[in-house]
């Protein structure tokens, strides 16, 4: 529970807190109107593209590496590029 003297968390910190849960949505079908308009009647006003803006920022910032697998594997590994 927050306390008294924490400061209430912005629109876009609270999509990042339920981002991981919103993306599972999203995966099952739902789409951004319907995610917003889910978050507006708990209180989180946001709108469809910046919803959308949020999720993508929560995604590229905890993506993760992608393996390169096969032949072109020697053609993406860091030993094979030159600095």
């Amino acid at each position: 529970m927050a306390k008294d003297s924490e400061k209430p968390l912005s629109t876009k910190e609270a999509v990042i807190l339920l981002a991981p849960a919103l993306l599972t949505k999203k995966e099952e079908g739902f789409t951004a109107a319907e995610l917003t308009d889910f978050l507006a009647e708990h209180g989180i006003i946001v709108k469809p593209h910046n919803l959308t803006r949020y999720m993508r920022e929560y995604s590229a910032a905890n993506a993760k590496p992608i393996l390169a697998i096969g032949r072109q594997a020697d053609v993406l590994s860091p030993s094979s590029v030159e600095v």
